[in-house]
């Protein structure tokens, strides 16, 4: 296995992972009652917990976590949330849309870097402690749970404005 490779490839899904989180916190913050703020607070723990997961495994391939890409991450969080807030009207239906939009390509993403390291390290003792299988599985339906509550964002945020009739 080409451990080089392997540790570069983890280091992007961390930075990754780490920008994510930020969206999620970011979007619970804003919306932390009902249903979405329920799904996000559990959507949060879980990418936490496997964000502290996979941080853990350059060091089993003799490596460490890229501070260069990490900061790159903390920079790249700052700019999209900075692109999602309407300078003029701040958090909006469109800003909720966007977010959910975000970490569902993010889940999207974890879902395939499970299935990688499975095709790759499944038989890896340094990953015997990952059920890959049910990470995948945790992925597919946090990213359904994202669906169902980004559609609602999408009929939100695109909703006619009713218009009210002035007499002139």
């Amino acid at each position: 296995m080409n451990d080089d490779f392997l540790t570069t490839y983890l280091n992007d899904h961390l930075a990754g992972a780490q920008m994510g989180i930020q969206v999620a916190r970011d979007c619970l913050k804003h919306n932390p009652t009902g249903p979405l703020g329920d799904f996000l607070v559990v959507l949060l723990a879980e990418i936490e917990e496997e964000y502290e997961q996979l941080k853990n495994v350059p060091a089993r391939l003799s490596s460490t976590e890229n501070p260069a890409k990490k900061a790159a991450s903390r920079v790249a969080s700052k700019v999209a949330r900075l692109k999602l807030k309407d300078a003029f009207s701040g958090y909006t239906d469109l800003t909720r849309l966007e977010e959910l939009e975000g970490l569902a390509l993010g889940v999207h993403g974890r879902q395939k870097l499970w299935a990688a390291l499975e095709a790759a390290c499944g038989s890896d003792e340094r990953f015997s402690d990952f059920d890959f299988p049910a990470l995948q599985e945790r992925a597919r339906r946090q990213h359904d749970g994202l669906e169902h509550h980004r559609l609602e964002a999408a009929r939100k945020a695109f909703a006619p404005i009713a218009k009210t009739f002035r007499p002139l």
